[in-house]
């Protein structure tokens, strides 16, 4: 370990403590609770809001069709996004025959 390292470190840990420090005892809970991945509410963890927008029938076969391309592709070693993926089949002629039946 090198010594920008171990000063890292060292400095990561000093913050952690003094942190610690100026937590009261139900906020140490609750970030306990948070990291063991039970359901908070509280304003140290707010929940993320739920989506209020339907898709249309259009987005939810674009979906449908980018999730089955998706998964076959990382499987393998691909470098390409879910958002490139998503932009392909957009573009795709099936996908333009099977939204006009719609």
């Amino acid at each position: 370990m090198s010594d920008w390292e171990r000063g890292y470190s060292a400095g990561f840990k000093a913050g952690m403590d003094a942190q610690r420090q100026q937590l009261t005892q139900g906020d140490t809970k609750l970030i306990e609770d948070y990291m063991r991945g039970k359901s908070i509410d509280s304003p140290l963890f707010p929940r993320k809001p739920k989506r209020k927008v339907r898709q249309t029938p259009k987005q939810k076969l674009l979906t449908k069709m980018t999730a089955v391309k998706w998964n076959k592709y990382k499987k393998g070693k691909g470098k390409k996004t879910y958002v490139e993926i998503r932009a392909e089949v957009s573009r795709s002629q099936l996908y333009k025959r099977k939204v006009k039946r719609l």
